[in-house]
């Protein structure tokens, strides 16, 4: 993945999780630790749809069944 989307990526998902209450930076020295958290979860992300995206329809539709009765509204 290219330097920039990278950052992107983890500028993205840190602020999600962080606005989600998930995790907040608490010292600078954790920002390479939780870059490298963030862009491995982005790179799985990204992995993860390409392999969605390939599978047949009716395998597409249960998955994304799947994923709705994963979802939890609080």
């Amino acid at each position: 993945m290219p330097p920039k989307e990278k950052c992107v990526l983890v500028e993205s998902l840190y602020g999600a999780l962080e606005a989600a209450g998930l995790f907040g930076l608490q010292e600078h020295d954790e920002l390479e630790s939780i870059a490298k958290l963030i862009c491995t979860c982005g790179s799985e992300l990204m992995h993860q749809n390409e392999k969605f995206l390939r599978l047949e329809p009716p395998d597409q539709e249960g998955a994304c069944q799947a994923m709705v009765a994963g979802e939890v509204n609080c």
